[in-house]
């Protein structure tokens, strides 16, 4: 809590030029507390404990043995190749090295010349392609 607190007050002193004393200050105020809030719980999520976290893993799906002998593992990563490999070479891209390779954003970004936030569409879109792909060959 202290940490946001600090944040929030760091911010306001990097940002006390451009606040309009014509408008409000609490709520300019509130505004900045809150990002920085939100800002923290974002770091907190993205960090090592939730792979630990019993919660994190959904309990009611076994996908069985890693090494592929379950029945229809070879059939569920064939399905999935195959899905991956009808991409569109950006959205290809972005599912390999994000997805599969599990790069950083920024590593990715550099490594194949896109920006930050075209890599977040095309994953965004490979996706939803994977997905509306494979629930159409499971049917």
């Amino acid at each position: 809590m202290d940490d946001v607190v600090q944040d929030a007050l760091m911010t306001v002193h990097r940002a006390r030029a451009g606040y309009d004393p014509r408008r409000p200050f609490l709520p300019w105020l509130h505004a900045i507390a809150r990002r920085r809030g939100i800002d923290r719980l974002r770091r907190a999520g993205r960090g090592p404990q939730e792979v630990h976290d019993p919660l994190a893993y959904c309990a009611e799906v076994d996908p069985g043995p890693a090494t592929g002998t379950a029945p229809g593992a070879g059939g569920r990563s064939m399905a999935l190749a195959r899905a991956v490999a009808a991409l569109a070479e950006c959205q290809r891209q972005a599912i390999e090295n994000l997805g599969l390779r599990e790069l950083s954003l920024d590593d990715t970004a550099r490594l194949i010349g896109r920006s930050k936030g075209a890599l977040k569409v095309n994953l965004h879109r490979a996706i939803e392609a994977l997905r509306a792909s494979l629930i159409q060959e499971k049917e």
